[in-house]
């Protein structure tokens, strides 16, 4: 053998080796999670963002019907939504309110979905629809809050008082519900209150209507598990977009490596980075960028970065509450094996 081809096998034996991928890195469907509950969320949503025309169409008739479920509503309203026909949904919530006066969950439904997507005019006047047919003290409270959050706080008051001349609530109450909406008047989204106020004030409205305990759900940003009316508002926690977006551990990690391939020694990048992305009203994952990285001034910084964001856009994640697009985070640091 001559001393060239000796020579090259040499240099083929000392170079790095390329690693080798997980089965998810090319794969583009989602990888699971391995949490049962969320597993549920997550084919919830990809369900209705994988829906036809056709299926939408059938499953209109159904909802608008005698016998429509609670199913059907949370599935039409989830699809137009997705669909970005927020009004179409709005529009249909509170026409199948207004059919039923006495229905407060009917109304829940409505307003909250108003108040959800951050719709304080819309919410109003649906809130004055119901009021003009009967005189609920929840859609009281509940116009007072969305008026607050359009900016004119003094009918927001004269609503609350109003709520109070239409059910015996304690004054102590009522002057904490004007002093939280006052401090609490953002029109855009707002992180969630302090949960012993709530816990304070849902000790009265848990006595009250469905629209009372809608009214201090919004007003203090605080959720509860079961939806006080039929149609579900969809929701995802903290803990659940950690481990959807750590479900490609390893795919990130392959990103990592591949940037190292042909790097040795000292030279070899680590470093960490915090991506920002946006989860669509289905839980389509958006706009994967870093907004904070350290890569301790190596080169392979940038191309560790577009490797992970196109991984991140293989995922997907439950819906949003009440389908209103919701900006995350999620740091990854790595190191050289």
């Amino acid at each position: 053998m001559s001393r060239l081809p000796l020579l090259l096998l040499l240099l083929i034996g000392c170079a790095p080796k390329a690693p080798v991928p997980p089965p998810e890195f090319t794969d583009p469907q989602r990888t699971p999670t391995g949490d049962p509950v969320l597993e549920a969320k997550i084919v919830d949503a990809h369900r209705l963002a994988s829906m036809s025309d056709t299926d939408l169409i059938d499953l209109e008739k159904r909802a608008r019907g005698e016998y429509a479920t609670d199913t059907d509503i949370s599935d039409f309203v989830g699809a137009l939504i997705g669909r970005s026909d927020n009004g179409k949904a709005l529009q249909f919530l509170h026409e199948r309110a207004i059919r039923a006066a006495d229905d407060q969950g009917k109304m829940a439904d409505s307003l909250g979905f108003a108040m959800g997507q951050l719709r304080w005019a819309t919410c109003e006047r649906m809130a004055r629809d119901y009021l003009t047919r009967r005189h609920i003290s929840g859609a009281f409270l509940v116009r007072a809050l969305c008026l607050e959050r359009s900016g004119d706080h003094a009918a927001a008051v004269e609503n609350v008082l109003a709520a109070a001349e239409v059910t015996i609530i304690e004054p102590e109450w009522i002057a904490k519900v004007i002093e939280l909406m006052e401090q609490r008047s953002s029109a855009g989204l707002m992180p969630p209150g302090d949960q012993r106020v709530y816990d304070d004030l849902m000790l009265t409205a848990k006595q009250m209507d469905p629209l009372d305990r809608l009214f201090v759900h919004h007003l203090m940003g605080i959720w509860p598990e079961v939806p006080i009316g039929t149609v579900k508002p969809g929701g995802l926690t903290g803990n659940d977009v950690r481990l959807v977006v750590e479900s490609r551990a390893r795919g990130y990690r392959h990103c990592f490596e591949l940037a190292n391939a042909d790097l040795r020694g000292n030279n070899r990048a680590a470093g960490r980075a915090v991506i920002e992305f946006e989860i669509g009203s289905l839980g389509q994952p958006a706009g994967p960028h870093a907004v904070l990285e350290d890569w301790r001034g190596h080169p392979a910084g940038p191309q560790i970065i577009e490797c992970i964001g196109n991984q991140m856009l293989r995922l997907r994640f439950p819906r949003p509450r009440y389908g209103l697009p919701q900006v995350a985070q999620h740091e990854f640091a790595f190191r050289p094996n």
